[in-house]
């Protein structure tokens, strides 16, 4: 309860540092004359107030805001475009596991323990605070307009009402795995599991729309984008389904990465980014699933900008691709750089480090 004085007054005597016109270089995280030598710039830099022995742990890109969580579980909502701090307060007690954010309308979403979080965005209240107890949760949830659908640890996607939390069905898959990702729409519900199984059903009954298996485990989660569905496979490939119809799929195409994945593709208009472990990221062409280029030191995609991906590496470095003549452009030194926020909007790129500095920066304008 005492934290949030301690937030704005520190904001208040912070503000000066990043409109003065000549700052110290370091109290920049990436100084201003290393990035306009990349023909890059500073959007906005924001320091939040990290207690002795707290760290700054992880930064998301969640409907235009960034959220920066500590290991504390302190959380700070940033604007995407001014950096000014939205709210910042603890959601939960330290030690309790979250499993993801994500926003439906004018709710913001996060598993806490077995409770579904929803919180208000333009002040961090709790809005509701929903247990579920009787079987836990294994993976972020999905929602729509009037339904939960939550993965449950007993391998089951339990439907339920949004308001009451009634539950009116489960459905499960072929095998007895794991849950590894619930995508929700108006008309269809897709969720996946480490066996390798993908199904879609109706969304307010039990009725399989299609189902289709694949040799190893689905990772992380399956992201959708139009009529497509991308997701990453333990067989060392990343794919596309396309859904032109809900009682219809069809496979587009499948690539190999060479390694098995950790994590979910990230999708752009044009590219599906895909890291592998000791391989880094692989650019596919979105339409023809063919590679545009690789870079074996690249760990995530920051941003995408016309034809240029900017990318941080296993080196703490950003490099910058260009797409279309699949080749490195240059490279930024971003050694105080400990997270990150992918952002596949626009050419936005939010870092940040353990002590609680968040900064935007974009191509130069």
């Amino acid at each position: 309860m005492q934290r949030i004085p301690r937030v704005v007054s520190i904001l208040a005597m912070i503000a000066p540092f990043a409109a003065a016109a000549e700052p110290d270089g370091s109290r920049w995280l990436v100084s201003p004359e290393l990035l306009g030598a990349a023909k890059l710039e500073i959007v906005w830099e924001t320091v939040l107030p990290i207690r002795p022995g707290e760290k700054l742990q992880t930064l998301n890109f969640v409907g235009g805001s960034v959220y920066a969580l500590s290991d504390r579980n302190y959380l700070a909502a940033l604007g995407g475009d001014k950096g000014n701090v939205v709210f910042a307060k603890p959601i939960a007690p330290v030690g309790f596991p979250l499993l993801g954010f994500d926003r439906f309308e004018d709710v913001l979403m996060t598993v806490i323990g077995n409770s579904i979080l929803e919180i208000k965005p333009g002040t961090g209240d709790v809005a509701r605070s929903l247990p579920v107890t009787e079987y836990g949760l294994v993976c972020p949830v999905a929602r729509t307009e009037s339904h939960y659908y939550l993965p449950g640890v007993d391998t089951r996607v339990h439907v339920v009402k949004a308001e009451s939390l009634v539950e009116l069905f489960t459905v499960a898959g072929t095998a007895e795995s794991a849950i590894t990702s619930v995508v929700a729409a108006d008309d269809y519900v897709v969720f996946a599991t480490s066996a390798g199984y993908l199904m879609s059903f109706a969304p307010d009954r039990p009725y399989k729309f299609w189902d289709m298996q694949f040799a190893e485990g689905i990772i992380g989660p399956v992201v959708r984008s139009g009529d497509s569905l991308f997701f990453a496979c333990g067989d060392t490939h990343v794919y596309r389904v396309d859904c032109p119809a809900i009682t219809n799929k069809r496979l587009v195409w499948k690539h190999p990465i060479g390694s098995i994945p950790k994590t979910s593709p990230r999708v752009t208009a044009n590219v599906v980014y895909q890291y592998g472990p000791l391989k880094g990221v692989t650019a596919i062409d979105r339409e023809s699933g063919k590679a545009l280029w690789k870079l074996p030191e690249g760990l995530d995609l920051l941003a995408e900008s016309a034809r240029r991906a900017y990318l941080i590496s296993t080196q703490k470095t950003l490099v910058v691709m260009d797409n279309t003549g699949a080749r490195k452009v240059l490279t930024v030194n971003m050694a105080d750089v400990d997270l990150y926020a992918s952002n596949t909007q626009d050419a936005r790129m939010y870092i940040g480090d353990i002590r609680g500095r968040v900064m935007c920066i974009r191509p130069a304008r």
